[in-house]
């Protein structure tokens, strides 16, 4: 293994360890989503229509 393979080796562990782990199972469009959902509960924001939309897209996604 060359010296360039093993700095490319431990840059790809490195920006793994830096993910959130819900960045690792979900697109970030759907993270965005997600995120945009939790705030707006958090302020008493939420439809039941955009729960409903919110939940549908992230059970299509596991």
């Amino acid at each position: 293994m060359t010296a360039n393979r093993r700095a490319e080796g431990k840059e790809a562990v490195a920006f793994y360890h830096t993910r959130t782990r819900d960045e690792t199972y979900f697109s970030p469009e759907l993270q965005a989503k997600l995120d945009k959902s939790i705030q707006q509960a958090e302020e008493g924001k939420v439809t039941i229509l955009e729960t409903r939309e919110n939940l549908l897209s992230f059970l299509e996604a596991l």
